[in-house]
C-alpha cells in the first residue's frame, strides 16, 4: 500500500481508512481524507502558472494564497472531453499544497484496510499515481497516492505556512470561541481557568475604573473587564446579567475575568488552521496571534496569551485578584496529585457531569436540521451530519426526548473508531483542575468546580463508555448525581 499503509494497532489489526470519493473522466477515484485540505469549485479560467515546467495546468488563488493546479487525466491515460465544470481538490502533504482537477466529489467512505488491494501491471519503474484500489458498492475505486503526486517531475507546490509563520501555526489543543459585541474571539483552553455565569458579577470597588466588577471563583475574588478597547478592538459586552465570564490566568496568583456575550463552541485547533494576521493588522492588534477558522468558515481572532500576560494594563488589573477565604486545596481529605487539566462541565437532566476536554472532539449547538430517529433499546434521538458523515445523537439523560431541542449542546466523541454525539442540556463551564478519587469503596473520580455560583463536586465521565451504554450495547447508565 506504499504510503497508504494503515497503522497497525496493539491488537495487530490495521485501522480502517477514511477516503474522499470522486470522479474523473467517468472513472472512480479516491484520496485519503486526511490528505484533502479542502474542495473548491473549478473557476472558468485558471490563473497563470509561472513555473516554466509546463507540468501544471494553472494556478488557483484561495484566500490570497496561490496554489498550483494539476490535471492528472492524461497521466492516467484518460481521454478528457472538453472541460466545462468541475472542482479542485486541494491536497496537503506536510506543509505543501497542490490542487487536483476532478469532475466531482461524491462523498466520504470508511474502508477496511484489508479491502485495499495492490493494482499490478505498472509499465515502468516510476512511482504510479494509482498503485492500489478497493471495491465500494459495485465500483472499483483507484486510490491515488498523494506522495507520488507531489514527486512528479516538474510539478511545483505551494507552502501552507512560511518559515516566519510556523510559531503561530504550530499551536495545538482546543479553543473556546466566544462572541463579544459581535466580535468573534478564540481563546486557548490552556489559558482558561474556568467560565462562570454573567449573573455572578458583583460591583467593582472602583466603578469608574477599567474593570466593571468582580466574580468569586473558589477562594479568590477576580476582577472582570468588559471593554474590548483593552484588547485593541471596539465594543463592550452586553450590560446586565446575561452572558458569561471567562477567567484566564495571567500569573500564579493573578486572574482576569473577560465578560462575554456568549460561548459559541469549543473545537480542536487542528480542526481548521490558525491563519496569521497580515503585518499591518498584526501591528494594530498586538494582543492577537492570528485567526481561527471554524467548520462554518467563520473567522475568530485568536488571543495571544503570552502577549496578554505581558500587557501592562491587563496585568495591573489582574494584580487586584485577592483571596477571600480558605483555599480549596486545604480542605480535609482532598489530594491534588497530578497536574491541572481542562474539563468541560455540563448539565444533563437533573444532574451534572464533567469530562476531560481532550476526550471531546468538538462542542456544537444542537443542529436545527437533525433528523429525529428512535431505536429500540437505545437512547438514539436524532441523526445529524459531521464533516459529511452521519452523526448519531444520543440523549445523555436517557429520558423522554424533548419536543424542542433548542439550546441543547452536542459533545462530539470518538468511540469505536466512529464519531457520535452526546446531547446535553447545557454547557456550564470549562475548568482547569485536578481529579480526585471518591472516598471509601465507591468507584470513580470527581472534580471541584463552581456552577451557578455554587461550589460542587462533579462526577468525571468516560464519554466513549457513555456512548456505548446509551447505544444499548451494555446495561443502562446509572443516573448522574
Amino acid at each position: 500500500m506504499t504510503d497508504h499503509e494503515a497503522e497497525t494497532g496493539a491488537d495487530g489489526r490495521r485501522a480502517p481508512i477514511d477516503v474522499g470519493l470522486m470522479r474523473l473522466c467517468g472513472r472512480d477515484l479516491a484520496i485519503r481524507a486526511d490528505s484533502i485540505r479542502e474542495v473548491v469549485p473549478l473557476p472558468d479560467t485558471l490563473q497563470a502558472d509561472f513555473s516554466g515546467t509546463g507540468a501544471c495546468c494553472g494556478t488557483i488563488v484561495i484566500r490570497g494564497r496561490a496554489v498550483p493546479v494539476l490535471d492528472i487525466a492524461g497521466l492516467l491515460g484518460f481521454a478528457r472531453p472538453s472541460r466545462a465544470t468541475g472542482v479542485v481538490v486541494v491536497l496537503r502533504e506536510g506543509d505543501r499544497l497542490l490542487g487536483l482537477v476532478m469532475d466531482m466529489v461524491s462523498g466520504l467512505a470508511r474502508i477496511a484496510a484489508d479491502e485495499v488491494q495492490p493494482l499490478t501491471g505498472v509499465a515502468d519503474d516510476r512511482q504510479p499515481l494509482v498503485a492500489s484500489g478497493f471495491l465500494h458498492g459495485q465500483a472499483l475505486f483507484g486510490l491515488i497516492d498523494q506522495a507520488a503526486i507531489f514527486t512528479l517531475p516538474g510539478v511545483i507546490h505551494a507552502v501552507e505556512v512560511g518559515k516566519d509563520e510556523r510559531r503561530t501555526a504550530s499551536v495545538c489543543g482546543a479553543v473556546v470561541l466566544v462572541s463579544v459585541a459581535d466580535t468573534q474571539i478564540a481563546i486557548d483552553t490552556g489559558f482558561v481557568v474556568a467560565t462562570v455565569p454573567g449573573d455572578t458579577i458583583m460591583p467593582s470597588p472602583e466603578p469608574a475604573g477599567p474593570w466593571m466588577g468582580v466574580v468569586r471563583y473558589l477562594d479568590r475574588e477576580v476582577p472582570v473587564v468588559d471593554d474590548l478597547a483593552l484588547l485593541g478592538l471596539t465594543g463592550r459586552a452586553a450590560e446586565g446579567a446575561r452572558g458569561a465570564v471567562v477567567i484566564v490566568q495571567l500569573a500564579a496568583d493573578q486572574m482576569l475575568g473577560l465578560k462575554i456575550d456568549r460561548i459559541r463552541r469549543i473545537l480542536p485547533l487542528g480542526f481548521r488552521s490558525l491563519h496569521p494576521l497580515s503585518c499591518e493588522l498584526g501591528r494594530q492588534l498586538p494582543l492577537f496571534r492570528g485567526a481561527v477558522v471554524d467548520h462554518e468558515a467563520r473567522q475568530s481572532l485568536m488571543l495571544d496569551h503570552e502577549a496578554v500576560r505581558e500587557c501592562a494594563v491587563l496585568r495591573t488589573i489582574a494584580a487586584l485578584t485577592r483571596r477571600t477565604g480558605k483555599a480549596v486545596a486545604d480542605r480535609p481529605g482532598e489530594t491534588h496529585s497530578g497536574g491541572l487539566q481542562a474539563y468541560v462541565v455540563f448539565r444533563t437532566g437533573d444532574g451534572y457531569g464533567a469530562a476531560s476536554l481532550a476526550s471531546v472532539k468538538q462542542i456544537v449547538p444542537f443542529p436545527v436540521d437533525a433528523a429525529p430517529a428512535r431505536l429500540a433499546g437505545s437512547a438514539l434521538c436524532a441523526i445529524a451530519s459531521y464533516d459529511g458523515a452521519p452523526l448519531p445523537l444520543f440523549d445523555f439523560a436517557n429520558g423522554p426526548v424533548a419536543a424542542d431541542m433548542t439550546g441543547r449542546m452536542i459533545l462530539v466523541v470518538e468511540s469505536d473508531r466512529a464519531f457520535n454525539g452526546l446531547v446535553v442540556e447545557k454547557m456550564e463551564t470549562v475548568a482547569r483542575t485536578v481529579t480526585q478519587s471518591r472516598p471509601g469503596t465507591s468507584q470513580g473520580q470527581f472534580i471541584h468546580t463552581q456552577v451557578d455560583g455554587r461550589s460542587m463536586a462533579v462526577t468525571v465521565c468516560d464519554l466513549a463508555r457513555q456512548v456505548r451504554l446509551l447505544a444499548g450495547s451494555a446495561p443502562k447508565a446509572a443516573p448522574m448525581r
